[in-house]
């Protein structure tokens, strides 16, 4: 069907995006990865579903000149990442972690956490296996910062937990 390339788009943009670009164009796959938090507002505590890597959409094409232009000229579309031989595919093992965390295009759910003096074992949820690239877990607001690659670059994006167990601190 093609490769995968990223979206640079308007923040808050990226489902409008996505549908417009399912809409129009029937020979695309677009992906628009989103997690579910959990945010306090007015004392009450509510799940609601944010977009994972706010400014991206990626999408899964053939990439030719009339693609490209297409692409391009989607509103609230700022560019396609390239390098400097054009729009630049985005390798296969980058492409896995954001499957893993997009799934089959679900917001990613919160996964159980289990903490104990200072060490972090994902018991259940997207996230497990991922301990290695777990930067910081913070109890009280149900969030972990995962670092992942994407394009090269290493970006930090916050993920829902629920912390089970707390011992040692």
């Amino acid at each position: 069907m093609g490769k995968w390339y990223v979206l640079h788009v308007k923040t808050g943009k990226e489902v409008e995006v996505k549908n417009i670009l399912l809409r129009d164009l029937p020979d695309i796959k677009a992906l628009v990865p989103q997690r579910i938090l959990r945010e306090r507002n007015d004392g009450v505590w509510k799940q609601v579903t944010r977009t994972l890597i706010p400014g991206y959409v990626f999408v899964k094409v053939f990439m030719d000149a009339a693609m490209f232009y297409k692409l391009t000229g989607t509103p609230s579309v700022i560019r396609i990442l390239d390098n400097e031989k054009g729009p630049e595919p985005i390798p296969e093992d980058e492409m896995q972690i954001v499957y893993r965390l997009s799934g089959d295009g679900d917001p990613l759910g919160i996964s159980e956490v289990f903490y104990e003096g200072g060490k972090i074992t994902i018991v259940s949820g997207p996230l497990q296996g991922l301990e290695g690239q777990i930067v910081k877990i913070d109890p009280r607001r149900f969030r972990a910062k995962v670092n992942i690659t994407l394009m090269g670059e290493p970006r930090i994006v916050e993920l829902g937990v629920d912390v089970i167990n707390k011992i040692g601190t």
